[in-house]
């Protein structure tokens, strides 16, 4: 089995491949779609047709452009590092000594236990009627 650290570069270059992709596409739609710039491309003779395509392809460049930088940025270690700190930094100073949230995990627990206890008595009825039969 393949160590989970190990997959995600991957598993995130294929969706950001897929999301550039679909990024650059619907950018290249939006410019093909768009009567104002088709009417002014028009009135270029001869050469109207021509930049009209290379604009739409340079749109989808663009678009999977930006996707590719966001996720660079976005996906940089030095900045996930930095937010799993802080995260675990507030989840640090959360003040335990608090009644109501011993008041509200303990609901918590008794509702999954009650919950986890009827699923069982499900089960057994389940299983139960398969023996019977």
């Amino acid at each position: 089995s393949t160590p989970e650290g190990t997959l995600f570069p991957y598993t995130t270059l294929f969706r950001s491949s897929i999301l550039a992709s679909e990024m650059g596409s619907a950018i290249e739609e939006g410019l093909a779609n768009t009567p104002e710039l088709r009417r002014y491309l028009r009135m270029i003779p001869i050469a109207g047709s021509l930049i009209e395509s290379q604009l739409q392809h340079v749109g989808h460049n663009i678009g999977e452009n930006v996707v590719y930088a966001l996720n660079k940025r976005l996906l940089d270690p030095e900045r996930l590092d930095s937010l799993m700190v802080a995260i675990a930094n507030g989840i640090a100073s959360i003040d335990t000594d608090n009644a109501a949230l011993d008041t509200l995990i303990s609901s918590i627990i008794d509702d999954s236990l009650t919950e986890f206890e009827a699923q069982v008595k499900v089960q057994q009825w389940k299983h139960q009627e398969m023996l019977n039969l």
